[in-house]
């Protein structure tokens, strides 16, 4: 989803889910041995995050185009196999320049 704030940037968002089923990949435990039952590995993963582009100095940037990126991902990946199973948050300032 992406909606248009005029002067004051555009915020996007999005969601995302994925199903893995690994045909010739053991599930592991934390040592690093095949499960017990000698189960695949299976994974269930959503992602979500949102994102807010402002322009910096619009009118004094001439022919660049300067912006100003703040965001946030979600990650919750599920796995059989320990070493896959975990949450995980991001957050991310970078500068876009186009010409």
């Amino acid at each position: 989803l992406k909606q248009i704030l005029g002067g004051a940037g555009t915020v996007r968002s999005w969601v995302s889910w994925q199903g893995r089923d690994y045909r010739a990949t053991p599930a592991l435990d934390l040592e690093g041995e095949p499960l017990l039952d000698g189960a695949l590995r299976e994974d269930r993963i959503w992602r979500a995050g949102v994102a807010w582009v402002v322009p910096v100095f619009p009118d004094h940037t001439g022919p660049l185009a300067v912006d100003l990126d703040v965001g946030y991902a979600f990650t919750d990946h599920r796995s059989n196999d320990a070493l896959y199973d975990y949450v995980s948050h991001a957050f991310g300032l970078s500068v876009l320049v186009g010409y």
